[in-house]
């Protein structure tokens, strides 16, 4: 089973050693064999995150009494699976996942600002746009799928590249490459909108979801919390649910 190759992948990624969170230069500071497993670990999550709750929805729907099986139940299903996906994924080191609040009271101007910005930007941007293709999502698009993604991407894949790649990309600029890294793959998990929308926005969406997420990111890498960076991406959703 996928699921089994993925949690595989990560024990034996966890067993090995890791590198000290202090250094903070811009030098490539990393395990370079423990960088590699873990970025193919990123790609199997990221191609698994959508697989699994589809298969296990796909496997149990059956099970539900006809006058049940709806398209509406069929998402909010698919939206409890997915989170309980995360969770597993980052319950057994929730800490170091972000599910906690943080150290907000140190940095909370610079978390107002960073997130601040991008949903005043799409409230400007987003309306103004010929292709809003959102229109026919249901409220799960802001009310539940940025914390499985969130819990996923900020959480759970940057807990462990943090710990694999802690130094910053440079000395003058301080982003983490493991935030550089989980905004990749963030973006990349869009990639199958393909199926759906047009390739123009696509290609749009992949470059504000990465952007976005390296702003946004640094919540999650001051406060040590995806809390605040899920929050936003709630706001940013239901804007573009709203006005689509």
């Amino acid at each position: 089973m996928v699921e089994n190759h993925v949690h595989l992948a990560i024990r034996k990624v966890q067993c090995r050693h890791m590198l000290s969170d202090s250094a903070t230069t811009g030098r490539p500071a990393f395990q370079k064999e423990s960088l590699i497993e873990w970025l193919l670990c990123g790609t199997l999550l990221t191609i698994t995150y959508l697989a699994i709750p589809s298969w296990a929805l796909q496997l149990t729907w059956k099970l539900f009494p006809k006058d049940m099986r709806t398209e509406a139940c069929a998402r909010w299903y698919w939206e409890l699976l997915s989170l309980g996906f995360a969770l597993l994924l980052t319950l057994g080191s929730w800490r170091r996942s972000g599910l906690r609040i943080g150290n907000i009271r140190q940095h909370w101007r610079g978390t107002v600002l960073v997130c601040g910005i991008p949903i005043a930007l799409t409230a400007i941007i987003y309306p103004l746009l010929p292709e809003r293709p959102f229109s026919d999502q249901g409220i799960q698009m802001w009310l539940t799928s940025p914390w499985h993604q969130d819990m996923v991407f900020a959480g759970f894949l940057y807990g462990r590249f943090a710990q694999v790649t802690p130094s910053y990309i440079h000395s003058k600029i301080r982003i983490r490459w493991a935030l550089v890294l989980a905004a990749v793959f963030f973006a990349l998990h869009h990639l199958p909108n393909l199926l759906s929308i047009s390739a123009g926005y696509v290609a749009f969406q992949l470059a504000y979801t990465f952007l976005g997420m390296l702003l946004v990111g640094l919540a999650r890498q001051w406060t040590g919390s995806i809390l605040y960076g899920a929050i936003t991406h709630m706001a940013v959703n239901c804007i573009a649910w709203a006005t689509s």
